[in-house]
């Protein structure tokens, strides 16, 4: 399964750019679900700036495309 955590990279608090190296498109609460569920991901950005906002259940972006790069700021790390 393609998740965030799969990726086997150390994290710190903060904003991190992550890059979605896959053939195809994925919903993106499915990718960073581990992540947000030990509230470890404050927002998620796109270069549209569009964004995914966990406390607020909110997901502007919808599904990560592949190629395409992520800002995301970790807390509680």
């Amino acid at each position: 399964m393609n998740t965030l955590s799969s990726y086997n990279v150390e994290y710190t608090n903060g904003w991190r750019y992550i890059a979605y190296k896959s053939f195809s498109p994925i919903d993106l609460v499915e990718f960073v679900s581990s992540y947000v569920g030990n509230n470890q991901i404050a927002i998620v950005k796109n270069t549209a700036a569009e964004i995914y906002w966990p406390s607020y259940y909110f997901n502007g972006i919808g599904n990560l495309m592949p190629g395409e790069a992520y800002q995301v700021k970790f807390i509680n790390i």
